[in-house]
């Protein structure tokens, strides 16, 4: 059985990146219990690393190891059931070992909402990003992914 996406993704143009993250950094709305500061390093590591937002979802503070630039996810939580290291930016590194300042390695790292669209689609349209492009292309949260190519 062939599995189809919903619509056609495709990736963020690198202006198109930096436009989101600084807009979301920059921004006072809190979403889904989620400050702007917060939405942008949660879309930086989702961009940076490809993973899913269950995936993201499920990493810890412990999952992270800040001194080897690496971040694991269980092979339960992980698409193709197998344990996964993914290599982390040094400048990542150093700006997640502030994030995480006082937060135990247990503690849930990033708060992804279950529709985490919604959480996207408000950041998309104060950095002027369309959600549909004139292609019918869609930049939806799972279209972070091939960003990272």
């Amino acid at each position: 059985m062939l599995f189809r996406s919903r619509h056609d993704r495709r990736a963020l143009e690198p202006d198109e990146i930096r436009r989101l993250l600084r807009v979301a950094a920059q921004s006072d709305r809190i979403s889904f219990n989620l400050t702007g500061p917060e939405r942008s390093v949660m879309y930086r590591i989702a961009i940076e690393t490809g993973l899913r937002a269950a995936e993201l979802r499920s990493l810890t503070v412990g999952s992270f190891d800040l001194d080897a630039c690496t971040v694991t996810v269980q092979a339960s939580y992980s698409k193709h059931r197998r344990e996964d290291t993914i290599p982390l930016r040094i400048d990542t590194a150093r700006m997640l070992k502030d994030y995480f300042i006082g937060k135990t390695p247990s503690v849930q790292a990033f708060k992804v909402p279950a529709k985490p669209i919604d959480l996207l689609r408000p950041d998309l349209e104060a950095a002027g990003i369309p959600y549909i492009d004139t292609a019918g292309c869609y930049v939806d949260f799972h279209a972070l992914r091939p960003t990272t190519g």
